[in-house]
């Protein structure tokens, strides 16, 4: 993340700050209902239909967080290290094929949001329109599909983008 346009940097950190509060509300949100739970024996209405949007906003929300800062979880069953062009091989091939994995999931997304907006879908508890959550899954993983497709196109390895430990 050095080197980047001021928008690329701007997104990215209120990205951040929009995906912290969101844990931050879950996490506030969970304590109150477990002690409503347990003190007044009386749940939050509706907190458990809430905890599980947001977990779906959460986790592809970060999604494109992890990709630009390179912070997946990798496993190298063979070492490409030897050879500086086998490992820029390797590692735009692999970006490439990442890339076109998420556009197939958000395309994916994108048909279930398309579906729940032509007949109205909305959550049982709390009426939230589910179209609107499947559209925000739908292009945060299409933003994270662009991001590879950079990634793709920087000239190193994203293996060398981390020290190894």
């Amino acid at each position: 993340m050095r080197y980047q346009h001021w928008l690329l940097s701007a997104s990215h950190h209120y990205l951040s700050l929009i995906m912290a509060s969101l844990i931050f509300v879950m996490m506030m949100g969970g304590l109150i209902d477990i002690v409503f739970r347990y003190l007044i024996n009386q749940p939050i209405p509706g907190m458990s239909e809430l905890m599980a949007l947001g977990l779906g906003i959460l986790v592809y929300g970060s999604l494109p967080l992890v990709t630009a800062n390179n912070e997946h979880i990798t496993v190298d069953l063979i070492s490409w290290n030897q050879n500086q062009y086998v490992a820029a091989a390797v590692s735009f091939l692999v970006n490439i094929f990442s890339s076109l994995m998420l556009f197939t999931i958000s395309w994916s997304i994108a048909k279930v949001a398309m579906d729940f907006a032509s007949y109205g879908a909305r959550s049982s508890f709390l009426e939230i329109n589910l179209s609107m959550i499947a559209w925000i899954m739908s292009a945060m993983a299409f933003m994270c599909g662009l991001i590879f497709i950079a990634k793709s196109f920087s000239g190193k390895p994203s293996n060398q983008d981390k020290e190894k430990t």
